[in-house]
């Protein structure tokens, strides 16, 4: 055990599935009296360092391609069957409510009320009422009575009970009901609901059916399905209006509307998803520690939002030349960049570099991380398509606001139609684009009342740490503790269960160490990238990285059946990946470069940045150059 716990440098790698750790012992003299280290200052102690690796499982199944099929988290069956259940128990509350309506308005035969079992009861009076409906039918159009008796109210009088049957089957399946944050959604399954719905749509529309219950009619013979056929809840809505209009002709006195109203709530009511705004994360500054009151971390979609997205970039950027050297954007560079991000989607650092009129050979201090540009207000830029640049910028900044809100509050698509052409003057092909538009899910890390009061500075130019310090102080330290507790009591509305339990698991490690060594006067931390992402954002990067890998897989293969290299080095898969992205030309004289020259000895791997300057050994910096 090293002598002094209070000079210890605890390092940590955090995954998803494993903690790398080692602890060092620095030169004393390299430790300040305040017991503070300054960052350089690692160094080896005689003892040398504690080291090891803490494996266990990921918080989900599948992480990141580790195994077969789609990463899915431990929870997610027992959520499906919960699902199921809850269904179930639904429709038979539905059903049951249909019926009871539809008996007291003498649809369909009342119940015994002294039954055990009501739900046995009402599905033998049910089958029994079809045996009698049927009993005069062909066989073929027995076996579709509810459908037949569907297609018969469209133009004959019904008897009591006949009619009474068709709306209660309508409480059975009453179709998919999406909103446009859920068709948003990019779900393979729900692409074969939408499709499979819209062909039965045009075969509606085609004349070939008026309404749903006859288009199954008519295909219900044969070898042709009914079941298993995804549908909507605006069609049976439909059905049910042509129905009941038709009907009212015949039964004036027992169809009212009063009736209608309550048979249209049972069977079509969905209750809106309960909120999920308590789980919504904390404001960074309004915590209820370091500022009160506590606020909850604003919606990405929001204008503010995006406008702090960019401008928090934009007044950290610098432009690095090839010597090394950097300096800031000048404020005339700085308007131009953020006029542009103001009414664009997104802006790649080549783009950018055009703009500035910067030479191609300088980067930008964010392609270090591995950045490929810049996001702009997408919000806006989306809303900009729709209105037009001239007439979005005439609006207030408050009216600016409520579009967006309607935009993300109203589900309904058809309301929200209707809403942009009345309150905000588009045309229904306007409202039809502004309808389709897709807003940001995700949440900042910062409330909207602190983004606020934090724009004003970043928009003259202030970086956002800065202006933090100024208008909220340094931020307070928490009180030292003698070990970490648990993640749920320091945490507690962390819902990532990949992030939850990787901290659970480093809660043990430290603490572990901590009882052996001591507490660490330093801890440094590598976190894998992907580790705070979403399920699809990591899916969407290892297929990238298995693209990548098929591209070097390729460009291996082609040196060996070109140059007969038997067995391609690193670098030399790196030098064909270089010169298709360059264009068989080098960036610094203009002259071609051949496959073959390549592996001459005559073309050399350059870093852009000097490796000697930023140690940046990364592909970003690096391109090829004559030797």
């Amino acid at each position: 055990m090293p002598t002094d716990p209070t000079s210890h440098i605890l390092g940590l790698d955090i995954g998803a599935n494993s903690i790398g750790w080692a602890l060092f012992e620095p030169d004393s003299e390299l430790l300040h009296d305040n017991g503070k280290l300054e960052p350089g200052s690692l160094a080896w102690g005689e003892h040398g360092p504690a080291m090891g690796v803490h494996v266990f499982e990921a918080g989900v199944d599948n992480y990141f391609g580790s195994g077969q099929g789609k990463e899915e988290s431990r929870n997610a069956k027992r959520r499906l069957m919960r699902a199921q259940r809850r269904m179930t128990q639904r429709r038979a509350r539905r059903k049951a409510k249909t019926y009871n309506i539809l008996a007291r308005a003498g649809l369909l035969p009342q119940l015994s009320g002294d039954a055990d079992d009501v739900r046995v009861v009402r599905d033998s009076v049910i089958k029994s009422l079809d045996r009698q409906l049927a009993e005069n039918l062909p066989e073929d159009v027995a076996a579709r009575l509810p459908y037949y008796l569907r297609t018969r109210a469209l133009d004959h009088a019904l008897a009591p009970f006949e009619l009474g049957r068709a709306l209660y089957h309508l409480s059975q399946r009453r179709g998919f009901l999406s909103n446009r944050k859920e068709a948003d959604k990019d779900d393979d399954d729900r692409g074969v609901v939408k499709s499979q719905i819209e062909a039965i749509d045009d075969e509606i529309d085609s004349g070939k059916a008026r309404t749903l219950g006859e288009y199954f009619y008519s295909i219900g013979s044969g070898e042709v399905r009914v079941r298993r056929k995804y549908t909507s809840r605006k069609m049976y809505k439909d059905e049910f209006e042509a129905i009941w209009n038709a009907q009212a002709q015949h039964h004036r006195d027992l169809l009212t509307d009063e009736l209608k109203r309550e048979l249209h709530h049972a069977i079509f009511y969905q209750r809106p998803l309960k909120s999920q705004a308590n789980l919504i994360g904390v404001c960074d500054i309004y915590d209820g520690v370091r500022q009160k009151p506590v606020r909850r971390r604003a919606a990405m979609h929001l204008l503010v939002v995006q406008r702090f997205r960019y401008l928090q970039k934009v007044n950290d950027l610098l432009i690095v030349a090839k010597d090394g050297s950097s300096r800031p954007l000048s404020a005339d560079e700085r308007d131009k960049l953020t006029h542009v991000l103001e009414r664009s989607r997104s802006l790649t650092f080549g783009d950018a570099k055009k703009l500035l009129n910067i030479q191609r050979s300088a980067k930008f201090n964010l392609e270090a991380g591995g950045e490929m540009g810049f996001k702009g207000n997408r919000t806006a830029a989306d809303l900009i398509r729709v209105f037009g640049e001239k007439r979005w910028f005439a609006f207030s900044e408050a009216d600016r606001n409520r579009i967006v809100e309607d935009l993300y509050s109203i589900l309904d698509e058809d309301a929200l139609k209707g809403r942009a052409a009345n309150a905000w003057g588009l045309t229904a092909d306007q409202a039809e684009a502004f309808a389709d538009i897709t807003l940001e899910s995700d949440y900042a890390s910062l409330s909207r009342q602190a983004l606020e009061q934090l724009l004003p500075r970043m928009v003259e130019g202030q970086p956002f740490a800065t202006t933090r310090k100024e208008l909220f102080g340094e931020v307070e330290e928490q009180p030292a503790r003698e070990m970490l507790v648990p993640v749920a009591e320091f945490l507690p509305s962390l819902r990532n269960p990949v992030v939850s339990r990787s901290l659970t698991e480093l809660r043990r490690l430290i603490n572990a160490i901590i009882r052996r060594y001591g507490k660490p006067a330093l801890i440094r931390v590598e976190l894998a990238r992907e580790m705070k992402k979403g399920a699809k954002a990591r899916d969407a990067i290892l297929k990238q990285n298995r693209a990548r890998s098929r591209e070097r897989e390729k460009a291996a293969n082609r040196v060996i059946k070109e140059c007969g290299i038997k067995d391609p080095r690193r670098s030399d898969v790196e030098k064909v990946l270089l010169w298709d992205e360059c264009g068989g030309i080098c960036p610094y004289t203009g002259r071609p470069i051949s496959f073959a020259d390549l592996f001459s000895g005559r073309v050399d791997i350059e870093h852009i940045i000097p490796f000697s300057r930023y140690l940046d050994d990364t592909y970003l910096n690096k391109t090829l150059c004559w030797a």
